[in-house]
C-alpha cells in the first residue's frame, strides 16, 4: 500500500503516513467507523494530517512532550506528562545525589520511579498519534448523537469548530511548568 500525499511505503493497516501525516481511511478503520464518522474525521482533524512523525513515533510529543499534547486537547496525557517532566527534571537535577546515597530499598524505588518515567515518555511518543486518533473518532461520534437533526456539512462545520488546536491551554502549561521549575 502507497500513500497517496507522498508515495511512501506503508503497512496495510497503517491509520496514517508515517512519512507525511496524513490520515487515511484504512481497513482497520474502516471496520469501526461508518462513511459520515469518516467524513466527518476528516473536518475534526486539521488538514487530515496528524502530525508529523517518524517511525510510527510522534514528533510533536518528543519535542514539545505536554505542550503538544495539551495543544491537540488531550488532556489526560497533558497531565500525566507534566507530572512526568517534573519528576524526570527532580531525578536528573539535584535529587540525582539521592538515588547514588540511598541503600537497599530506597534505591529501588528511586530506580523504579526513574525507569517508569522513561517508559511513560517512550510508551506516548509510540502510541500518541494512535491515541489522538481514537479521542477523535470519540468526539466525532458525540457530535453526531448530540446534533441529531443536522446535515452533513453542518455536523463538519461543529467538527471543525470542535477538533481546533488549543494554543492558550498549551502555552499556560508552559509557563506553569516553567513557574515550578524555577521557583
Amino acid at each position: 500500500m502507497k500513500c497517496s500525499n507522498c508515495g511512501a511505503n506503508l503497512m496495510v493497516e497503517s491509520k496514517y503516513c508515517p512519512k507525511c501525516g496524513t490520515l487515511f481511511p484504512s481497513d482497520d478503520v474502516k471496520k469501526n467507523i461508518n462513511e459520515l464518522e469518516l467524513y466527518l474525521l476528516g473536518y475534526y482533524i486539521k488538514d487530515k494530517r496528524i502530525n508529523f512523525n517518524l517511525y510510527n513515533m510522534s514528533l510533536g510529543y518528543i519535542l514539545f512532550n505536554f505542550v503538544y499534547a495539551f495543544y491537540k486537547k488531550m488532556y489526560f496525557v497533558g497531565v500525566v506528562s507534566f507530572f512526568n517532566c517534573l519528576l524526570f527534571l527532580r531525578f536528573v537535577f539535584g535529587k540525582f545525589s539521592y538515588i547514588l546515597n540511598s541503600y537497599g530499598f530506597y534505591f529501588l524505588v528511586f530506580v523504579f520511579a526513574f525507569d517508569f518515567c522513561i517508559f511513560i515518555y517512550l510508551f506516548y511518543i509510540f502510541k500518541f498519534n494512535d491515541l489522538y486518533i481514537a479521542k477523535s473518532k470519540f468526539n466525532v461520534q458525540k457530535v453526531i448523537k448530540n446534533n441529531p437533526g443536522k446535515t452533513k456539512e453542518e455536523l463538519g462545520e461543529i467538527c471543525k469548530k470542535k477538533g481546533k488546536n488549543s494554543y492558550l491551554l498549551a502555552l499556560l502549561s508552559l509557563v506553569a511548568f516553567l513557574l515550578l521549575v524555577f521557583l
